[in-house]
């Protein structure tokens, strides 16, 4: 298990027995996440938002920014242009402060679920991906 799997392993852990984003688990983001609590308590403040699509059932993954929605697949990709300098380009990250916060929603229960249909799908995915 890579360094950056141990430390989202902890914070699921941490997650589970706090049940809220407490002092406990902002320190640890802090000291392991080069995002730090507060951008990613803003992240989440924002929303996550989980689509569903009917009748496929196909699920899409956002988070808002301050200027647009962005794409997500869960621990993964982002399409922030954070991740895509830091991640993507510099490589001194794993995650961008979505991702960690969706990871915090889905723990925690907190994201809103949206259902569409399915032909909504072509137009909700060109919104995300301008």
């Amino acid at each position: 298990m890579s360094s950056s799997e141990e430390k989202i392993k902890k914070l699921k852990e941490l997650l589970k027995s706090r049940g809220t984003v407490d002092q406990e688990v902002k320190a640890y983001l802090d000291i392991y996440f080069l995002n730090k609590a507060e951008v990613i308590n803003e992240a989440l403040e924002r929303g996550i938002t989980k689509y569903i699509y009917t009748p496929s059932e196909r699920i899409v993954w956002t988070a808002m920014g301050t200027e647009r929605e962005y794409l997500l697949y869960p621990q993964l990709f982002c399409s922030c242009i954070d991740f895509y300098k830091e991640v993507v380009i510099k490589r001194s990250r794993k995650f961008c402060k979505h991702l960690i916060a969706q990871i915090i929603s889905i723990h925690l229960n907190t994201y809103q679920t949206v259902k569409l249909k399915d032909h909504e799908f072509i137009i909700r995915t060109q919104v995300l991906t301008r």
